[in-house]
């Protein structure tokens, strides 16, 4: 079946026009040889029959041309196929090319965002690192400083507590010592007399000055004897003292003095406690 449409011809085809040969003109023939043609003479094709054979022959030239023209066509489109087959392939082949450069281009740049993250990720967890660090070390140093202050100050106000503990036992101990030395002084008033001869003793041989407590000078005017004994060969004068309390006394000599009034025994007791119980 021819694919030919009116007025449209394949790409790259031509059909051209058939060329009709002019008929020749039949010769002139004398009336009296057509009237009366000879009997043995080839009979002569007429025009019609010519016509119709030129058209015959023009048809088969058409309908080969035709068959020609679509073999020609459907080699074309074959031809075509293949080539746009092979284009086709190429083209897609290239295209896949072209995406799987993308793919591993899209790959390599998630991969470098990646490590780029990972990176920054460790630098920060560095940097978290480092700071908590530093703030433990401050939290650390201000907890010792703060460790050692609450020591520091539980210390001073545990020796602060001990040292009035002290004072407070050394001034019970003093004023118990004193209470002591005036219930020994009310019941044996003579006692002076002892304390005196202690001091003389100490200042042996030398000429001494005793100041005692006008209640207490009667007591040593009556032991003045004895007094004299423990001096040895110095010479004693003994004067009154309103200053002092009874149980006191005052000695000056060319040696030196005795200081034995209670205040100052007192002062000499709690010293010697404190040294005794670790105070200054």
């Amino acid at each position: 079946m021819s694919i030919f449409r009116a007025g449209q011809t394949p790409a790259g085809m031509a059909v051209q026009r058939p060329v009709w040969q002019p008929l020749a003109p039949a010769a002139a023939v004398p009336a009296a040889e057509v009237a009366a043609p000879a009997p043995s003479a080839p009979k002569r094709e007429t025009a019609h029959e010519v016509l119709s054979q030129a058209r015959l022959e023009a048809a088969e030239i058409l309908s080969q041309a035709a068959a020609e023209a679509e073999a020609a066509v459907a080699q074309a489109r074959h031809d075509g196929f293949e080539a746009g087959r092979s284009e086709g392939l190429a083209a897609a082949g290239a295209e896949l090319e072209a995406e799987r450069q993308r793919a591993l281009a899209e790959v390599a740049q998630a991969r470098a965002q990646a490590e780029a993250i990972r990176q920054a990720a460790e630098a920060e967890a560095r940097a978290v690192r480092a700071e908590a660090e530093v703030y433990v070390h401050a939290a650390r140093a201000r907890a010792q400083d703060e460790a050692a202050a609450l020591v520091a100050g539980a210390r001073e106000e545990q020796q602060r507590s001990l040292d009035e503990a002290k004072e407070a036992l050394v001034d019970l101990a003093v004023a118990a010592a004193m209470r002591l030395v005036h219930g020994h002084l009310a019941v044996q008033p003579a006692a002076i007399v002892a304390m005196v001869a202690a001091g003389l003793r100490r200042l042996k041989e030398s000429n001494c000055t005793v100041r005692v407590s006008p209640q207490d000078l009667p007591l040593l005017v009556a032991q003045r004897s004895t007094l004299e004994r423990e001096l040895g060969a110095g010479a004693l004068k003994l004067q009154p003292d309103s200053g002092l309390v009874s149980g006191s006394y005052l000695i000056a000599s060319s040696q030196g003095q005795i200081d034995a009034t209670l205040e100052s025994q007192a002062a000499h007791l709690r010293t010697a406690l404190g040294a005794a119980m670790g105070g200054d």
